[in-house]
């Protein structure tokens, strides 16, 4: 074989390595980045499921449907307890984590980050110079009117006993989170856990009165303000509603037809405030659906809300707080979609001054933006909302909140959220979540450095092809002298490779019996012949004949390939040897067997 045919083969080979890469790049990686992913369902569900092993690994399975009405047969998930609250104060209390803000076949979704650019862009920034965010806006409300008008605050702590973990659970009314570094902020929408699995016990203060939201009434001050912290509460206010109204009243020409054809076009009120409005949704509902906590499953080509309003006529909550978001859009007044848990003033607490929320305590409700005062809770779902004679009469009869008597005279704090008597008669089953999350973050780590590792070989291998590839059409063209020169330089460097201290001319009969042993290939005498033609070219200055220089690449072949019972390191040096560059030049060789002629 002469160095040219030599040359052909190592850069067919090369082409043949780089066809094999493409083919992998194609096969597995361009589809997922080119095409669109509805078309090639495999790509859409390998990374839907990774997204979802790798959510339940740091956060846990979510109870809660997430705004997808076709699963609303799942709100309720059973008696496991979820959540363990303990508040102060005994009220009705809603614990929001998911927010859907935008409403499109059957599935809520949060308000997209394009709302949040064009002219609304840097919006929350400059509301955050003023000192107002829409989270806390409630209570900053609170803060800047009547003394004697504001509500006692709330202390509030919450255990995270089977909820997911990525939301921070906490009402409209939010005041401050008091465990330092738990939440972080998610637009103006709702809190997420900070944290790598996200964040188990947390402490909050709330500030709200035990009288239903559409009761509230913004103070005269917010239209006339006073001092400069409510002029500047006014003029956030006021640019924060303006986005609110842009966004938050969006309904599409379908579902304002169905709901102006439902709810408003015998609407026989006069005023178009939030308490009418409500009370209009509500009765509707009544003569109209009924309510099932059991719900069924919903037809794929049908819309839920009008199915639930022309089909069904039977639902959950998730289907009443929809359909009376969509009303309330379709009559002007900007509501949302929120799902989360409520805990019911009766609801039953233990000596503690705890209660425990389960399962079946997962709801669905609306927030309705008030003018002035921000996002508060509002139902429509049967049970959970009063009645008009009992709303008349709250109204004449001043707001009084009863505190939970278990924590009246007892100093409350994030650490006892669990009793330490509890404590002692769980530490063993908490070991287990502790051993788990453990375990969890070792195999991530190992798939962290798996995934390294085949990066390594990835570019390994690149690198590879890229040197062949360059040496290979080198040596087409290079002259013969050329050729023998590299093909020397190389024996000698895999000769180093495998232990064998060689020079040419030097102990050539020994270094000869040597891989006569070691290399089941090579014959005895094969490596003086080799060292005899070098000499003759480099010495002698004579051209090898093609028969001569395919006698010096046959060696060299030898020498590259693993023999048995070699270690995986020596096979990766030997394959991975061509990225080291060889020196060509011709050396003095003080052993030669021409110079002691």
């Amino acid at each position: 074989m002469t160095g040219l045919e030599l040359g052909s083969k190592s850069h067919a080979q090369w082409k043949s390595n780089c066809a094999g890469l493409l083919a992998c790049l194609l096969v597995f990686l361009l589809p997922a980045i080119l095409l669109p992913q509805e078309k090639i369902p495999f790509f859409t569900q390998l990374l839907g499921d990774t997204k979802q092993k790798i959510y339940e690994i740091r956060y846990g399975k979510d109870g809660l449907p997430e705004g997808n009405l076709y699963e609303a047969d799942t709100l309720h998930t059973g008696e496991e307890p979820v959540l363990a609250i303990r508040s102060e104060q005994k009220k009705n209390v809603y614990f929001k984590g998911y927010v859907g803000g935008t409403y499109a076949n059957g599935v809520w979704e949060p308000l997209s980050g394009e709302s949040y650019r064009g002219t609304s862009s840097g919006m929350l920034e400059w509301l955050a110079k003023k000192n107002f965010d829409p989270l806390t806006q409630t209570a900053q409300y609170y803060a800047l009117g009547d003394e004697e008008d504001k509500p006692e605050a709330n202390r509030v702590y919450v255990e995270n006993t089977g909820a997911s973990r990525y939301y921070i659970y906490a009402p409209a009314s939010l005041e401050k989170i008091t465990t330092r570094g738990a939440a972080s902020e998610k637009k103006d929408q709702f809190l997420a856990a900070k944290g790598l699995f996200g964040k188990q016990n947390y402490g909050m203060t709330e500030v709200s009165s035990s009288r239903p939201a559409e009761l509230v009434v913004a103070g005269s001050w917010v239209e006339n303000p006073e001092t400069e912290k409510q002029k500047t509460y006014s003029e956030a206010e006021s640019v924060y509603r303006t986005f609110v109204y842009d966004h938050y009243t969006a309904v599409d020409q379908t579902m304002y037809d169905k709901m102006q054809e439902v709810f408003w076009e015998e609407d026989p009120s006069e005023t178009d405030g939030i308490y009418s409005a409500l009370g209009r949704i509500r009765k509707v509902l009544e003569s109209r659906v009924t309510y099932s906590e059991n719900q069924g499953a919903i037809p794929e080509d049908e819309d839920p809300v009008l199915w639930f309003l022309d089909e069904s006529k039977e639902g959950n909550a998730m289907l009443y707080a929809s359909t009376a978001v969509e009303a309330l859009r379709a009559k002007g007044i900007p509501a949302r979609y929120v799902e989360g848990y409520f805990l019911s003033e009766s609801a039953p607490t233990g000596e503690k001054g705890q209660a425990e929320l389960t399962g079946n305590d997962a709801h669905a409700w609306v927030e309705i933006y008030f003018d002035g005062i921000g996002w508060l809770p509002a139902d429509v779902t049967p049970g959970y909302y009063y009645n008009v004679a009992s709303l008349q009469k709250m109204v004449g009869s001043p707001d009084s909140v009863q505190k939970n008597v278990a924590l009246e005279n007892n100093s409350l704090s994030a650490e006892q959220i669990t009793s330490v008597e509890n404590r002692k008669s769980k530490a063993g089953e908490a070991v287990l979540p502790v051993l788990r999350s453990v375990s969890l973050f070792l195999l991530g780590l190992l798939g962290v450095l798996l995934i390294l590792l085949t990066l390594l070989v990835i570019a390994a291998e690149a690198a590879r092809i890229i040197c062949l590839g360059p040496a290979a059409k080198k040596q087409q063209k290079e002259r013969p002298g050329g050729r023998i020169r590299r093909t020397e330089a190389r024996i000698y460097q895999y000769l180093c490779l495998w232990g064998i201290d060689a020079g040419l001319g030097w102990e050539t009969a020994a270094t000869d019996a040597e891989l006569a042993r070691r290399f089941p290939a090579v014959e005895p005498g094969e490596y003086t012949r080799v060292c005899h033609l070098i000499e003759k070219h480099i010495y002698g200055e004579i051209l090898l004949s093609p028969y001569e220089e395919r006698t010096l690449n046959h060696f060299l072949e030898k020498l590259t390939e693993p023999v048995p019972g070699c270690s995986w390191k020596m096979r990766l040096k030997l394959r991975y040897a061509c990225l080291r560059r060889v020196n060509t030049k011709k050396k003095k060789r003080k052993h030669s067997a021409f110079q002691q002629k």
